[in-house]
């Protein structure tokens, strides 16, 4: 199951980043990518994102081990893919030397806020989709398509967001870091300190925050 979000969170990252990227292309990718995966695998979550992976924890659907494992193997899906874009367009131009934090801008909270509210409501439409008395009414209808579109609203009106997905922001991050020109200098003080500085933890656990506080409050009123 860890090799099926790794290999498709890398294939979702070469198809949706690939070529320029588009909020309405990043979502259409995200629903065809789920669909296949569903058909693919039986049983599979297809869950692509390290936010929705913590809400099946939050179902009890998986363990804390688990949660943490495919929060792992969609980071590493999406390093490689990100990776894998930056030889192909040959911009090893980057000095992680002067590695600087990915989020500092002046809207850098207002981007959180908005970012925390769009996770909430895809982590709402998930469990609303995969509940016993919904789920049949949504693949009849639009299975799958339904997270693709509050993927596209959230990233239309989400400035600098990290697409309301840890695992692709860790993924963007590093690959930009370490696919350069001085692979080994990602291993400077400078680059970690950029890493783990308060704005890219921010950016890499408020989804998770929006997603547990998504799970009480669909708790709460789906008694």
């Amino acid at each position: 199951r860890y090799f099926q979000e790794f290999g498709f969170t890398l294939g979702f990252t070469l198809f949706a980043f690939g070529g320029g990227y588009s909020a309405w292309k990043f979502a259409m990718t995200y629903a065809v990518f789920y669909h296949t995966m569903k058909a693919t695998f039986s049983g599979s979550r297809a869950m692509l994102n390290p936010a929705v992976a913590f809400a099946e924890f939050m179902q009890k659907n998986i363990s804390i081990g688990e949660f943490i494992m495919f929060w792992f193997a969609q980071a590493f899906g999406a390093f490689f893919g990100f990776g894998i874009l930056n030889m192909m367009a040959g911009s090893f131009a980057n000095d992680p030397a002067n590695a600087v934090p990915a989020y500092s801008s002046d809207n850098f909270y207002s981007t959180v806020l908005n970012e925390a509210l769009s996770v909430g409501l895809l982590i709402w439409l998930w469990l609303d989709m995969h509940s016993k008395d919904r789920s049949a009414t949504y693949a009849e209808q639009f299975y799958g398509f339904a997270p693709g579109l509050i993927y596209f609203l959230a990233l239309v009106f989400v400035n600098d967001s990290s697409f309301l997905n840890p695992a692709i922001f860790e993924g963007q991050w590093a690959a930009n870091m370490f696919f350069s020109n001085q692979h080994f200098g990602m291993f400077k003080s400078g680059v970690w300190e950029a890493g783990f500085s308060v704005e890219n933890l921010t950016m890499c656990f408020a989804p998770i925050v929006a997603a547990f506080i998504a799970c009480l409050m669909y708790a709460h009123f789906n008694k």
